[in-house]
């Protein structure tokens, strides 16, 4: 090898050359297309040129980030390493654990642990439950119904497809401590993890390259709620519901592995017609609330808590039926009650998913008024 290498050293050497310099050239010549659009980040702005010897001194390290962010092929090369790394390799990063058939779960905060019952925050459990207690007592002194329902994370749903360490077995998980607590507490919470796993027998339920669930099963979690509700009338189960199957890309899980445009799964969506509204004012960086409106002169109020599992389909479906549904975002608990005391809801859904259904500590919804003092039956 070694001779063979001598023997041919200068074209070696011209080759190397050419991979080395690409990158300078090719950002020299196309300036302005280095940056992944998978990265979720703006670009490293380029520092002013020094004024003295000490700005000097500190130039390379302030016009390093502005490098890294504007070489050449930039982007090709970080995308050829995602193919290897996590396409061919499966290796995953930290953001994403790639399980069996390539499902694809969101391992930020801990949610793969949550799932498998690894991490058990016992303090913010009970506190949740608390402040939860706190809001049914008074939404029920003003005659509001009231409903706690968790949609499940991907990986409580999909725990056998994920790496044995990472399966929940026998231990209790943070989902079942907080059902314990509301239920000793008199709150009533509502348990999806059947109504999901069910579903998932007669398909996906959750997107195989996103964290969120796909229209089935946000249907079926829609369902679960409203018959709890005592709104049986309200459920859609007929399969006309859904529309033809189309190929759906620009996964969240898929772009933070940077195979966005790699990545793409099919998908029925639901036919159910997009509800007209107002978008009120929010609180960045939380989606703004969102009210819709109907020519219904009966019917329920429904004022939503939830996330970006509630504010789609579910949202949809529940203006089909209620006079005027109102979305907002829990914000882990620190929404602001003064939209319950405008709209005055005859229901409240909270519907957080299971990796943000617990408090942030010491947080409490703004403007939320004290709760009774005798604590009610329940209900």
């Amino acid at each position: 090898m070694m001779p063979l290498f001598f023997r041919y050293r200068r074209g070696w050497i011209l080759c190397l050359v050419a991979v080395l310099s690409a990158p300078l050239i090719v950002g020299l010549l196309f300036p302005g297309t280095k940056r992944s659009p998978d990265e979720f980040r703006p670009s490293a702005a380029a520092p002013p040129m020094p004024q003295g010897w000490r700005e000097w001194l500190s130039f390379p390290a302030r016009i390093d980030p502005w490098l890294r962010d504007n070489f050449g092929l930039r982007r090709q090369m970080i995308h050829a390493q995602a193919l290897v790394a996590h396409r061919l390799l499966g290796s995953g990063n930290d953001s994403v654990l790639i399980g069996k058939r390539w499902q694809l779960f969101y391992r930020t905060e801990g949610t793969v642990e949550q799932s498998a019952g690894l991490l058990i925050r016992e303090n913010q459990v009970r506190q949740t439950a608390d402040l939860i207690q706190q809001v049914d007592a008074i939404l029920a002194a003003r005659g509001i119904a009231f409903i706690f329902g968790v949609p499940p994370n991907g990986s409580t749903i999909y725990h056998d497809l994920l790496p044995r360490w990472a399966r929940r077995g026998d231990r209790a998980t943070e989902y079942d401590l907080l059902i314990t607590a509301l239920h000793e507490r008199g709150v009533r919470m509502l348990d999806m993890r059947p109504s999901l796993r069910a579903a998932r027998g007669a398909g996906r339920v959750y997107f195989r390259y996103d964290t969120h669930w796909n229209p089935a099963g946000a249907l079926a979690g829609y369902n679960a709620v409203v018959s709890a509700m005592g709104h049986e009338a309200w459920r859609a189960d007929h399969a006309g519901i859904f529309g033809p199957i189309t190929q759906r890309s620009g996964s969240d899980l898929a772009r933070m592995l940077g195979l966005s445009a790699d990545l793409s799964e099919p998908v029925r969506y639901l036919t159910v017609p997009v509800p007209q509204g107002e978008t009120l004012q929010g609180t960045p960086p939380f989606p703004p609330p969102f009210v819709t409106t109907s020519e219904r002169s009966e019917g329920p109020t429904i004022l939503i808590l939830g996330d970006s599992f509630s504010n789609a389909e579910v949202l949809r479906l529940t203006a089909q039926h209620a006079r005027r549904a109102v979305w907002l975002h829990h914000e882990a608990c620190h929404f602001d009650w003064k939209l319950i005391d405008q709209f005055q809801p005859d229901e409240v859904w909270w519907l957080p998913v299971e990796r943000a259904m617990l408090c942030w500590p010491d947080r409490r919804p703004r403007n939320m008024p004290e709760a009774p003092a005798a604590p009610h039956s329940p209900r």
